[in-house]
């Protein structure tokens, strides 16, 4: 994208991406751009059915924004989540490692949604 519509579009998107990340999840919810274009977003919930209910209302809410036309191409994500069960003992770095596994996972097969995870 930054070579094609140069780097401040590629800024002001992230920038906007970041905002609609923010307004799909919860006050007490933590969104952070975690490198480059990816971002990482912890809430709470209680079972998977929640985080997967989350998952579309990120949806959502990136459609309504690319509805708007701000830019010409569509603001897109490929998401990797799963709940951390603190009985599996996984370091920080672990679940980190392994939810970006299921984000490239899903980038690979075109699969925006992964629910495989257990809760």
């Amino acid at each position: 994208m930054n070579d094609t519509y140069g780097h401040l579009v590629g800024d002001r998107a992230l920038v906007d991406f970041a905002r609609v990340l923010r307004k799909a999840v919860g006050i007490n919810d933590i969104v952070a751009r975690y490198g480059g274009d990816e971002f990482m977003i912890i809430v709470a919930v209680n079972n998977i059915n929640q985080l997967n209910k989350l998952v579309d209302e990120i949806r959502e809410h990136l459609e309504r924004f690319n509805a708007k036309k701000v830019y010409p191409f569509k603001l897109t994500a490929s998401f990797g989540q799963a709940m951390y069960i603190p009985s599996e003992k996984k370091t920080m770095e672990q679940f980190i490692n392994h939810v970006d596994d299921l984000m490239y996972k899903n980038k690979k097969t075109n699969c925006l949604l992964d629910t495989t995870s257990t809760d």
